[in-house]
């Protein structure tokens, strides 16, 4: 696997763990027992938790690329896409 292709893994994976987590931090909402809410947040919180290895693991792969080198730029921008629905995902799981 080339650099182009392990990178796009890394970022589909993010996304199947954010979604998961999104789904699971959803489920915890709309639950009615505590301990089916404390369930749902804590597997929420697993997957943003893969999410945060997958986005360690695309940085170390461009740790010593030149901050203009275009994949480094790519993987930037990709990165902050799966931040920022990280975020709001976490967000999600601290409001009442």
């Amino acid at each position: 696997m080339n650099v182009v292709e392990h990178m796009m893994e890394l970022y589909r994976e993010g996304i199947d763990e954010l979604m998961g987590a999104e789904r699971y931090a959803k489920k915890a909402k709309k639950a009615t027992g505590s301990e089916e809410k404390v369930m749902y947040h804590n597997m929420a919180k697993q997957e943003l938790g893969h999410a945060h290895e997958l986005m360690k693991d695309g940085d170390s792969l461009f740790s010593g690329a030149d901050a203009m080198d275009s994949l480094h730029m790519v993987w930037k921008s990709l990165r902050d896409h799966l931040c920022t629905w990280k975020k709001s995902i976490e967000a999600m799981l601290t409001d009442p």
